[in-house]
Parts: C-alpha cells; sequence; structure tokens
C-alpha cells in the first residue's frame, strides 16, 4: 500500500508538472526526491540483528507476497540452467506439467506487458496528447489498481486462484483487443475516452486480480526444498519477457503501427489464458494480501 500511494502521488505531481511546466524540469524534482529517500534509508534503516534463512523468507505468505507485490522478481538464489531444466522437463507428464504450464501462461503474460506497456505512452504522443493527459492516464489507472487491490485478495479466495487468474487475463486481453481496435476507428484526442475507460480497466482491475491470484500459484509451488531456485527461474522468466516484449513491440510499432501491436498483446494474453486455464492441481487457498 505505501507503495502504491508512492506511485500515485508521484504520478499526481507530474499531472501538475507537465500542466504547468515543461516535462524537462521534471527531472529537478525526481533528483531531490531520490536524495532524500537516500538520506532517509541511511538515517532510518538498520541492519538487523538476526539473519533470516531464505527459506524462511519463501515460505512465509505475508513476507513472500508483499515482497512479490512491489516487484516482480524475487531472486533468493540465483538460477542455473540446470533449475530450468527441473522446472521444465516434467512439462510432458499428465500429473507433473501444473509447474510447467503456470510459468509458461506467467511468462506469456509479462511477454504481453512489455509489449503492450512499451508502446503505450507513444501512442498517447503520437495521437497528439499532452504531457498533463499521459500522466492523467497513468493517474487514473494507478487509482484504480489500489483499489482493486484492496479486494483482490478476499475475491481470489471465493474463486479459487485458477478460475480468478483466467477471468483477470481474459479482462486484461479484451482491454488491450478493444484499445488496438478503437486505435483503428478514432485518431487524436478522441482517442483519450476508451483509453480511460479500457486502461483502468486493464491494467488496474484485471491487472490486480491477475497478480494476485497467479502468486498464490506461485507460493503453492514452493515445495520440495527448492524454493530459491524455483524462485529464481520464476523471476528470470519475468525479466526475459518483459524484456523480449519490449524489444518486439519497437519493431512491430515501428513496422505495423500501435493498433497491431495492441492487439498481437491482446493474443498473447488470450494464450495465457489457455494455458492458465489447463491447470488442475494448484488450487490451495493461502492467505493473500488484502
Amino acid at each position: 500500500m505505501v507503495t502504491s500511494i508512492g506511485q500515485t502521488v508521484g504520478l499526481i505531481l507530474s499531472v501538475c508538472w507537465g500542466f504547468f511546466f515543461s516535462l524537462t524540469y521534471l527531472l529537478i524534482p525526481l533528483a531531490l526526491l531520490s536524495v532524500v529517500s537516500a538520506a532517509l534509508s541511511m538515517l532510518m534503516i538498520k541492519e538487523p540483528s538476526v539473519v533470516f534463512e531464505r527459506q524462511a523468507i519463501a515460505l512465509n505468505k505475508p513476507s513472500f507476497f508483499h515482497r512479490i507485490l512491489a516487484v516482480p522478481v524475487f531472486f533468493l538464489r540465483v538460477p542455473r540452467l540446470n533449475d530450468f531444466k527441473r522446472v521444465f522437463r516434467n512439462f510432458k507428464y499428465e500429473l507433473t506439467r501444473q509447474v510447467p504450464i503456470l510459468y509458461f501462461s506467467i511468462f506469456m503474460f509479462y511477454l504481453a506487458s512489455g509489449i503492450f506497456n512499451t508502446s503505450l505512452v507513444p501512442s498517447l504522443r503520437a495521437n497528439n496528447m499532452s504531457s498533463f493527459l499521459i500522466f492523467l492516464v497513468t493517474t487514473v489507472a494507478m487509482v484504480v489498481q489500489i483499489i482493486s487491490f484492496r479486494y483482490a485478495g478476499p475475491y481470489t479466495e471465493r474463486k479459487l486462484p485458477v478460475k480468478a487468474a483466467v477471468g483477470g487475463l481474459v479482462l486484461r486481453s479484451l482491454g488491450y483487443g478493444f484499445l488496438g481496435v478503437s486505435l483503428y476507428l478514432v485518431s487524436g484526442v478522441l482517442f483519450l475516452a476508451p483509453v480511460l475507460i479500457l486502461y483502468p480497466l486493464a491494467a488496474g482491475f484485471a491487472y490486480s486480480v491477475y497478480y494476485t491470484a497467479s502468486n498464490t500459484m506461485v507460493f503453492n509451488t514452493l515445495r520440495g526444498g527448492r524454493q530459491g531456485s524455483s524462485l529464481g527461474v520464476y523471476s528470470a522468466l519475468v525479466g526475459v519477457a518483459t524484456l523480449l516484449g519490449s524489444l518486439f513491440s519497437g519493431f512491430t510499432s515501428f513496422f505495423l503501427g500501435y493498433s497491431t501491436t495492441f492487439i498481437i498483446a491482446a493474443v498473447c494474453l488470450g494464450f495465457s489464458a489457455w494455458l492458465a486455464s489447463l491447470l488442475k492441481h494448484i488450487r490451495s487457498s493461502v492467505d493473500v494480501p488484502n
């Protein structure tokens, strides 16, 4: 919650700054805030007297979820090639293929996110939207996301993680797809209307539901004494998928246009939803953050 509130306050500052001043000078307050953050860290954060074991961190539900909600990568141990082989070699067996399917689904989710998010702001600029309007779009989506995370945990527990994940993926895919179609139909500032409706729905509500559900399922797979390597594989896949999505997004936006790029991202999310629908055994309920 602290992270989300900080990001939202920063976005509100950016909205106001973009309305009154040039975006170039926004670096000044950002630099000052970074210095303040560094100073507060030096003064207020002390080294713990007790060293926590990596297994205790990975298997403690509140610490796991709050850490993974802040940043979607969690390296307790740098993964080796054998760790990837161990996770994915059971894909061909019916009884042991749930974890590889889950990881493939998550990979496609972050691939789609990299494709869409990289091209969103350039597409808004290409439609002659000011910095004020662009920051406004992001702020509205972040506010919706904060509110949605408040209810995503209870919703996931009632719905079960697999069903909640599939629902979030389908909704996010529809949001991306309709944004791509909308860009075919309207241009200029008129594109702001579908963006303000569809983007908060995809990046706010759908994202919070899927993020909570998918990480619940990831937590439930951390068994067998290899939690660190499993989280390393998960984090590596997230990073690689985001990077590949960003690179791919640049090429598709340049050669095919932003509309096609958004639709490709929607297709990737649809494939991720199909993979998630194949999951059967990762169902146990856990205490997710509200």
